[in-house]
């Protein structure tokens, strides 16, 4: 199969706490989540080089500092919609520079299915990163 003109966005839906804080949990908390929890894989693979080169400026330009939130935007610039446009609709792509973490998502994630409460937006400042 020719896959020069293919790109594969791998990530994940949540990430793991496996006893970081003394607490087994396998999925994520609703409340006071462990940064673990929030940290998941993102993966790009693709064939073609100019996209290659493309994504590889991406990771160094924002290491530790993606988010899923930046996958859609990418998706749709990669598609050929106006940057400027899905930027101000979507907020950034990959490609951009990202001055700071944007924190993750917390608390029922069923909420638009009858549940009164809502998602919990944890700001980076809740982030301990290590290097």
């Amino acid at each position: 199969i020719d896959l020069t003109n293919v790109i594969i966005i791998y990530t994940s839906d949540h990430g793991q706490n496996l006893l970081h804080d003394g607490q087994p949990i396998t999925h994520c908390r609703r409340t006071q989540p462990d940064i673990n929890e929030a940290i998941v894989p993102l993966l790009i693979f693709t064939h073609n080089l100019a996209a290659f080169k493309k994504f590889k400026k991406a990771a160094q330009l924002n290491f530790n500092k993606a988010s899923h939130f930046q996958i859609y935007p990418t998706l749709l610039t990669l598609f050929g919609y106006d940057l400027q446009q899905v930027k101000d609709k979507y907020g950034k792509s990959l490609f951009e520079a990202v001055e700071k973490p944007l924190g993750f998502t917390s608390g029922p994630i069923f909420s638009p299915f009858g549940h009164t409460q809502s998602l919990i937006w944890n700001k980076d400042s809740r982030i301990k990163r290590t290097k």
